[in-house]
Formats: C-alpha cells, sequence, structure tokens
C-alpha cells in the first residue's frame, strides 16, 4: 500500500496532468482580417455652442456645423456619420457627444 502512495499514485496524477494540458494546447489557432479604411473619422471642433464636424467625402473635406440644442438628446444624421449629445448633469454644464459613423 505504501508503494502506491509514494510512487503510483503520483505518477498517475502526472499523466492526467500532462495530457489535460495538452488537451489545451491542440485547441490554438490564427484569426485572419483582411480589408482597409477607406475613409478616415472625422475631425471634430467645439467653437461656443457650435460643433464643427469635417469629414473626407469622396476625396473632398465636407464640413458641417451642429448646434448644441440641434443635437441635443436627438440623433443628427450626415451621409458620414451620425451624432447624438446627451448632458451628463442638471447645470447642463457638462455633455457627452457621441459620434457613430455609418
Amino acid at each position: 500500500m505504501r508503494l502506491f502512495q509514494a510512487f503510483v499514485f503520483p505518477v498517475a496524477c502526472f499523466f492526467m496532468m500532462s495530457s489535460a494540458y495538452a488537451g489545451t494546447q491542440q485547441g490554438g489557432g490564427a484569426i485572419h482580417f483582411r480589408g482597409a479604411i477607406v475613409e478616415g473619422g472625422c475631425e471634430t471642433r467645439a467653437q461656443n455652442q457650435n460643433l464643427q464636424l469635417s469629414c473626407l467625402q469622396n476625396n473632398q473635406m465636407q464640413t458641417r456645423q451642429i448646434h448644441v440644442n440641434e443635437a441635443t438628446g436627438q440623433s443628427l444624421s450626415s451621409p458620414v456619420a451620425q451624432v447624438q449629445m446627451r448632458y451628463l448633469d442638471e447645470q447642463q454644464s457638462r455633455a457627452e457627444v457621441t459620434i457613430t459613423y455609418n
């Protein structure tokens, strides 16, 4: 019985652990992505109560002015992006602008 505890049991545990480790290694692989960014994102500037979006569209820079009141609580769509603004506090001193590209 001491032989079993001292030798056979540890050897059996070793083989079980090594086979479990080998099983996790076989599930590996590689993921490949292909594609290109056709047009980059818009350049955004905040001035006073306006948000200025300058977007490259068909190799021409398109600029759009959006007043803060237009974007508050609603979505404004353009051919390139959708703009939405929401206030973070009741005093309306801090806001979050989300630009989602089409």
